[in-house]
């Protein structure tokens, strides 16, 4: 076994090569090793937990404990809405299992059993549920090196459940405007339909963000963090900065709103603040009952753009762009249901019995 430093990390660490595998230790329960003293203090502690005879050198440290530590290190590397997604999990699915167990005892079985549990208790987003678990298990990695962070996985269903999309169509989402009263509401639920955009690029959308016509869209509203109050964050990914040509309904309904340059959507309830998702709740559902449809979610007014463009025979390519995901399989994944099926295609093609076509050769 070594110690080294690491110039990146500004701090030392512990190498250990056992059963012909390299580990790593970064850092205690509570701090880096900023000294080499302390490495080498935490040797004997990071060899037992190798070996699983942690007891004889170090005193237990319960999984509890480390759950400050683990949310501290979410916030150097990811967003504060991210991070608000992993408490959210971690606490109804994780905590439960792992308080009060000491990491040094951890073992493979025991993740066994976690797994097992996990699938069992019908999360709808399970691969949410497993990327978190195996979040926390890369980080348990750091005390006690024998865990394997693939023990976590979901289950193979032999016949997955079908998508169920709920949407509005063209029509009815002309039907559920026409309920709408509001000059402000009426643009919001506009930019939603027509743009495609996730409703915290909407709350957060400004009057210059609406340029010679076009959109420009480059922030979202984020209520769902550790501050407890709204932040102007960016967008999910960087595919969702984007530039979006005018779209004449929403051009018309800027008309109907007069704005400035500052933001579009100012709550009605609270001063020096944004027009919330819980707001936006209450206003979607009220205006579906006054138009006698069924209430959508708000994201399911992105969905309804989506089935409109893919419905028509817009490109996956272009509707991928339009709706700032990630890459085009991203859409595809999430659409595929609308999507026709090559194989008919084909055997519909051949069902026209085609006549035979000659083609030219050029020397």
């Amino acid at each position: 076994m070594a110690v080294y430093y690491s110039k990146s990390r500004k701090s030392w660490f512990i190498r250990y090569s056992w059963k012909g595998k390299l580990f790593y230790c970064y850092s205690t329960s509570e701090r880096p090793f900023l000294t080499r003293k302390a490495a080498l203090s935490f040797e004997p502690v990071f060899v037992a937990s190798l070996s699983g005879k942690s007891s004889a050198f170090a005193k237990p440290i319960l999984c509890d404990d480390l759950y400050g530590v683990y949310f501290g290190s979410l916030f150097e590397t990811l967003k504060g809405s991210t991070v608000y997604g992993f408490r959210k999990f971690f606490l109804r699915y994780i905590a439960p299992v792992f308080s009060g167990v000491d990491v040094y005892k951890l073992d493979n079985n025991f993740l066994d059993v976690f797994n097992l549990k996990l699938n069992r208790c019908g999360n709808k987003s399970m691969g949410r549920a497993v990327s978190v678990s195996r979040h926390w298990v890369k980080f348990l990695k750091r005390y006690n090196a024998i865990l394997d962070y693939e023990r976590v996985f979901a289950f193979k269903k032999d016949v997955p459940a079908p998508h169920v999309y709920h949407f509005y169509t063209i029509g009815q989402f002309r039907v559920f405007m026409s309920a709408i009263a509001s000059p402000r509401d009426r643009l919001l639920f506009g930019v939603l339909f027509y743009y495609g955009l996730r409703i915290s690029e909407a709350l957060a959308l400004k009057g210059s963000d609406f340029k010679g016509g076009w959109l420009s869209v480059s922030r979202g509203l984020n209520a769902k963090n550790s501050e407890g109050h709204q932040i102007i964050t960016t967008p999910k990914t960087s595919s969702s900065i984007r530039r979006l040509p005018p779209v004449p309904q929403v051009q018309a309904l800027l008309k109907e709103y007069p704005h400035g340059d500052g933001f579009l959507f100012p709550s009605a309830f609270y001063r020096h603040r944004l027009l919330g998702q819980t707001e936006v709740d209450r206003l979607r559902k009220r205006y579906a009952e006054a138009a006698g449809l069924p209430a959508i979610k708000n994201h399911e007014f992105r969905d309804s753009c989506s089935v409109a463009l893919i419905s028509h025979g817009v490109s996956t390519r272009y509707v991928s762009r339009w709706l700032g995901h990630a890459s085009e399989a991203t859409t595809q994944k999430y659409y595929a249901d609308l999507l026709p099926d090559e194989k008919t295609v084909i055997s519909d093609f051949w069902a026209t019995d085609p006549k035979d076509l000659s083609f030219n050769k050029q020397k």
